[in-house]
């Protein structure tokens, strides 16, 4: 009599997750993200990210900043949009927070479906100019993995505001600084009845350029590496906030 024999199968089962990159909500001009247009200067930034953008959804926008700065390689975009202030003049500042190349940005006009360029750079910023209360739909775009260059994180920040508002500044029962002088030299002298915790210099799109703790009352700052131009000077009291606008000779 054969011995019966046993034979044991062990199957395997494997389980796959595949994680799908998905491109940002603001990946068409349909879905443009809003910007509130601020007034003199830029106070707030927003928050980009390009990294799992894709070339509007197959669609070319075509830009002559493309022929010149890009050589016609692909390229990843964003959308923001922002309507035109009553001065006709809609200033763009944009900051690249990780890779050293830059942006292009593209700013159009619609109608009908249609879009229009009416201004593109690949600076820091740029001033859009139209009719008041126009809409402007803005392109922020970066190459993508082409050439040996990977687009692996692209963020940034970006602002739009009215050259000629009026900033609007906190209102104190008492000044919380005093300072001088202004134009600004090599020294910025500032005081405050309070102690000052915090103090903060801006260039006009929102970039800081200087950040101090003194925890005092009085202080001198060394404004000699600053360029010459428009800055927003900013205090932080145990009373409150403060900013004024000073110009660097």
């Amino acid at each position: 009599m054969n011995p019966i024999r046993f034979f044991y199968t062990t199957i395997l089962f494997f389980s796959f997750s595949i994680l799908v990159a998905q491109a940002p909500s603001n990946n068409t001009y349909q879905t443009a993200i809003e910007l509130t247009v601020q007034q003199g200067a830029c106070s707030t930034q927003t928050q980009g990210d390009l990294t799992h953008a894709t070339n509007s959804n197959g669609s070319d926008y075509s830009s002559a900043c493309f022929d010149d700065s890009y050589g016609r390689v692909a390229y990843g975009d964003v959308w923001y949009k922002a309507i035109v202030p009553s001065s006709g003049k809609l200033d763009v500042g944009i900051t690249n927070t990780f890779n050293s190349l830059p942006f292009l940005v593209v700013a159009y006009t619609e109608s009908e479906g249609i879009l229009t360029e009416i201004k593109c750079a690949t600076t820091d910023g740029f001033r859009a100019t139209a009719l008041e209360n126009t809409e402007v739909f803005l392109m922020v775009a970066d190459r993508d993995e082409v050439e040996g260059y990977s687009r692996s994180t692209s963020t940034f920040t970006i602002c739009a505001y009215d050259p000629d508002g009026t900033l609007d500044l906190p209102q104190t029962q008492k000044p919380l600084l005093s300072y001088y002088s202004n134009p600004v030299g090599n020294r910025l002298s500032v005081e405050s009845p309070y102690q000052i915790q915090t103090l903060r210099v801006f260039d006009l799109m929102g970039k800081e350029v200087l950040h101090k703790t003194p925890q005092q009352q009085k202080l001198t700052i060394d404004t000699y590496a600053l360029a010459p131009g428009a800055y927003l000077l900013q205090v932080e009291t145990p009373e409150g906030e403060q900013t004024v606008k000073l110009i660097k000779k």
